[in-house]
């Protein structure tokens, strides 16, 4: 049975080599850079952690590096779910207004990001065997962008779009032929 542990936006790095022995799958939001704004996280960040711990926030890297298993999730989402803007902030580091990127070495590429939505999300549920990861006799499950998005530079990727969903083998979404919905 997997234990997991939720919203983690700011762990110790020293706590991660033990997760990973434990077998603690990390649930982590990838939008919520996304609705937070530069000036108030980083204010609160000084205000209430200091900026040294600070450092530590959104660590995805250092958790896959410790061999953490993430799982994108939360108990409490707070915007629909967007691979284009999950890339841009957890994978680039940006917040809504653009600007530097907030703990840049602290973020993940896009291909550990879609890893982490699928198959982590797969193993966090006890799923793996039937979901997760494209393979013979697993549940297809399949979305469609209108570019690479494992190859997408993370500043551009709010503007990805999903063009075809398949869901249990059976098209429900087509932007392809223009059709819409199935």
């Amino acid at each position: 049975m997997a234990h997991a542990m939720t919203d983690l936006e700011c762990a110790d790095p020293e706590d991660y080599a033990r997760m990973s022995d434990l077998g603690i799958v990390a649930e982590v939001y990838p939008l919520i850079q996304s609705i937070a704004d530069r000036r108030g996280k980083l204010g609160m960040i000084a205000e209430k952690i200091g900026t040294e711990r600070g450092g530590h926030y959104w660590n995805r890297r250092a958790m896959l590096d410790a061999g953490v298993v993430i799982a994108c999730g939360t108990d409490l989402p707070m915007t629909v779910d967007d691979l284009g803007t999950g890339v841009y902030s957890a994978c680039g580091g940006l917040f809504p207004e653009g600007g530097e990127p907030f703990n840049e070495e602290n973020m993940v590429t896009p291909a550990e990001l879609l890893r982490a939505w699928t198959a982590g999300g797969a193993y966090d549920l006890e799923q793996l065997d039937h979901t997760g990861t494209l393979e013979a006799g697993k549940l297809a499950d399949v979305a469609v962008f209108d570019r690479n998005v494992l190859a997408v530079v993370p500043r551009d990727a709010r503007t990805c779009a999903c063009c075809l969903t398949m869901l249990a083998g059976r098209v429900v979404f087509d932007a392809l032929s223009g059709s819409g919905e199935e």
